[in-house]
């Protein structure tokens, strides 16, 4: 699969401006390729062909392999886990309808031969699903590699071809999306997990606590906590203990011993050891030097 990635600001697609972007790519290493959570201006449909993907749609994150097919609307903020595009092969269309919002109602444009009642069906199918991929199957591959083919060819009546490909792909789409059985794991959110701790600092979190939360067995848990925070999971939660403390110290006037308990540590004797080990400063004077 060679790179190809066309814009709707290019050449390529100024006689189809309802195809806000087309794109193929393999990336081999995710470190040099970004993909923060954002919006599009339409419907993206993208495929993955080789690797394992963590995709992030609105608050909830997935686990995707080989074949999946995603689907995110425009009002969807959706990116890679962590900022980051995995590495693996994929391709992707964002089809821009005339009009779209949440309550499904779906106006293509006049380069569509669907008809409108069939339109505004299908928006609103797309907005009720439930899981937002499926298992893509050779008939939708070979409607993406036509619809490139199409494009590069620049032949005779190239975009009336398109038109009727981008209608059969999102009918086809619609159709898989709402039928399917796939299930996929939630992917390890660590900012999730995070937010769900800081919440209840009090609590005496422990392994199986987190275990439970992620539905991670302890071996795969650690070893994927100390992958993203180069930590053990028990100094991760004195950490997220600690940053809750010195924030505290620095915005309130509680007494050491109310943060001490406030932040799940068991008195303030053993609060200001662990402080001071991490922090070089105890907690008095780390309020002190901030002053």
């Amino acid at each position: 699969m060679k790179e190809a990635i066309y814009r709707h600001d290019d050449k390529e697609l100024q006689k189809i401006p309802q195809i806000n972007m087309l794109g193929m790519t393999e990336i081999l290493d995710a470190s040099q390729r970004s993909l923060e959570p954002h919006y599009n201006k339409g419907i993206e449909i993208c495929i993955l062909f080789k690797g394992r993907f963590e995709w992030r749609i609105e608050e909830t994150s997935f686990l995707l392999y080989p074949n999946d097919c995603t689907v995110t609307l425009p009002w969807q903020k959706h990116g890679g886990v962590n900022g980051i595009m995995n590495a693996g092969k994929l391709m992707w269309l964002i089809l821009t309808p005339e009009y779209f919002n949440r309550d499904g109602k779906m106006k293509l444009g006049k380069w569509s031969s669907i008809p409108a009642e069939e339109q505004i069906q299908i928006g609103k199918k797309l907005c009720q699903t439930e899981k937002p991929y499926f298992a893509a199957d050779e008939y939708l591959k070979s409607l993406f590699f036509e619809i490139f083919s199409e494009i590069q060819s620049h032949r005779e009546c190239h975009s009336w071809r398109i038109n009727r490909l981008l209608d059969e792909l999102l009918f086809h789409v619609t159709r898989k999306l709402i039928n399917s059985p796939l299930k996929r794991k939630k992917s390890f959110d660590l900012t999730q997990l995070e937010f769900q701790i800081k919440a209840d600092l009090q609590h005496k979190w422990t392994l199986s606590d987190l275990e439970r939360i992620t539905g991670y067995g302890k071996s795969r848990l650690s070893s994927i906590i100390r992958e993203n925070t180069g930590v053990s999971p028990i100094t991760y939660l004195t950490l997220l203990r600690l940053g809750k403390a010195k924030e505290l110290l620095l915005k309130t006037d509680l007494s050491i011993t109310d943060i001490a308990f406030e932040c799940g540590f068991n008195s303030s004797q053993r609060f200001s050891t662990v402080f001071k080990k991490n922090i070089g400063k105890t907690p008095s004077e780390f309020r002190q030097t901030a002053l």
